[in-house]
């Protein structure tokens, strides 16, 4: 019993030496906070799910972006970020023993790629789509996505983008004072939130044909002057020339078929010659519409369409429609230039305005086609007396005249009137007996017609609205026709 209880005790003995040289090594521990941002706005995330690997505690962002796991046993770790609609992200970092360590995630969105947008309103191809339309379209929004659009409309023949609306969430795009007789092209490309485009098909449609307006009138209400087509209500109104330059006086041939005008794109003001939609532009003259006081005003059709006469200093010449056959008809009297000039229907003769190199110093002379026979009509009254033209049939000779006498080298009326003269018996009517006072009734032309006169009207000092009216022979029917226009015609 003895060497029994002896070995036992040894045994003991021997056990505790040997777990005595085994060494335990105690746990160290810290922590983990941080941020999760979405990468593309840096916008906290709110409920990303942050895990550790190798494992332990779980936790997610609150509503700052903000997480923190307070007691992590020390050492290397990599942390994932992970939310539906972003890719994960994996941050590697040491867990340090009484130590706070601080990461942050910038989340990249998973990018959706959305679809292309269908139902195009007007139809593709289109035809006579009126001039202010509103394209719309369809488009499928994915789940917890949204989606804007760029939409781009481009004009046939045209290399630039003629309209566009970038970024919008709306699926419609208004366009207003189209073309007429154009095609469009349009296309929708859309973007989802995370950056995912589909760039959609090419749509078109073609607006209504052409109107055929009988007024023609230039507005510089929006810069350079312009030539414009309207009918009476002036609900069809179509811009037919645009240019860097200033485009006036335009004139219809006797069919509406062509218009002349004058413009400044050479420097000097040249008629210029173009179908009534605008297109075949070329110019017909190289002596240009020049003289004392003469800004391209004053120029005529023939009677039968074949080409035009127009005052050049102190001459009047006639030229071909086509460029050639300039021939000079008459020459001014001594001292003076011719500024405007109008052909009588019938052909056989021309109203001239002569001015000398003060612009009151006018007289208003008739002469045969040729230049012959020439005689004083209207003399050289006190005031300004401007825009001489025959009646359709001959019979009576139109011109305004500023009645108050006034006298400016600057060119200020004070109250030009519309005087009808009657060639036989030589009495003149005051066509502006319902004229407002301080304005001036300016640019006279005869309807198609006979019966009416169509001019402009202004305030005396320039400033205001140009507009344009109708009335009849005996000046009691005063009609507005159009706003912010000026040398209006009307075939």
């Amino acid at each position: 019993m003895i060497k029994v209880s002896r070995y036992i005790s040894f045994f003991l003995i021997l056990l505790l030496y040997s777990c005595l040289e085994d060494t335990f090594e105690p746990f160290y521990f810290g922590s983990l906070s941080g941020y999760v941002y979405d990468n593309f706005n840096d916008q906290p995330l709110r409920g990303v799910e942050i895990n550790t690997n190798p494992s332990s505690s779980v936790v997610f962002s609150d509503s700052t972006g903000y997480f923190e796991i307070e007691e992590i046993a020390s050492g290397e770790y990599s942390f994932t970020a992970n939310i539906n609609g972003y890719e994960k992200e994996f941050i590697n970092a040491s867990i340090i023993n009484g130590v706070t360590t601080e990461i942050t995630f910038k989340l990249e969105r998973q990018v959706i790629t959305p679809e292309e947008a269908t139902n195009p309103d007007p139809t593709s191809e289109t035809e006579g789509t009126a001039r202010d339309l509103a394209l719309k379209w369809t488009s499928t929004v994915p789940k917890n996505d949204s989606l804007t659009f760029d939409v781009f409309v481009y004009e046939s023949n045209i290399d630039s983008i003629a309209f566009s609306k970038i970024n919008t969430k709306d699926t419609f795009f208004i366009l207003n004072e189209l073309r007429y007789e154009t095609t469009y092209y349009w296309q929708v490309n859309t973007i989802s939130s995370t950056g995912g485009k589909s760039n959609g098909v090419i749509w078109s449609f073609t607006t209504l044909d052409f109107p055929d307006n009988r007024y023609l009138y230039s507005s510089g209400y929006t810069g350079n002057y312009q030539v414009y087509s309207t009918n009476a209500n002036n609900e069809q109104r179509i811009q037919i020339t645009r240019t860097p330059y200033n485009s006036l006086y335009p004139l219809y041939n006797s069919s509406r078929s062509e218009i002349a005008f004058v413009s400044n794109a050479s420097l000097d003001n040249q008629i210029y010659l173009m179908d009534f939609k605008g297109n075949s532009k070329r110019r017909i003259t190289q002596l240009p519409i020049a003289g004392y006081h003469n800004n391209g005003m004053g120029f005529s059709w023939w009677p039968d369409n074949g080409g035009f006469i127009y005052p050049h200093y102190n001459k009047l010449f006639s030229i071909d429609r086509n460029g050639s056959n300039l021939v000079e008809i008459a020459t001014a009297p001594v001292d003076r230039h011719f500024i405007h000039c109008d052909y009588e229907s019938s052909g056989q003769r021309i109203v001239v305005l002569t001015s000398g190199s003060l612009i009151y110093e006018g007289e208003i002379l008739i002469m045969q086609a040729d230049g012959s026979n020439i005689i004083q009509v209207v003399p050289d009254y006190p005031g300004i007396i401007q825009y001489p033209s025959f009646s359709i049939d001959g019979k009576f000779l139109m011109y305004t005249r500023d009645v108050s006498g006034f006298e400016s080298e600057d060119g200020r009326q004070l109250d030009s009137r519309i005087y009808l003269l009657n060639l036989d018996t030589m009495e003149t009517t005051d066509l502006s007996i319902n004229k407002p006072d301080g304005t001036n009734d300016l640019q006279p032309r005869f309807s198609p017609f006979g019966t009416e006169i169509i001019f402009m009207n202004v305030m005396n000092d320039g400033s205001g609205t140009k507009t344009v009216y109708s009335v009849d022979l005996n000046g009691s029917e005063r009609t507005i026709l159009f706003e912010n226009a000026e040398m209006p015609y009307w075939k």
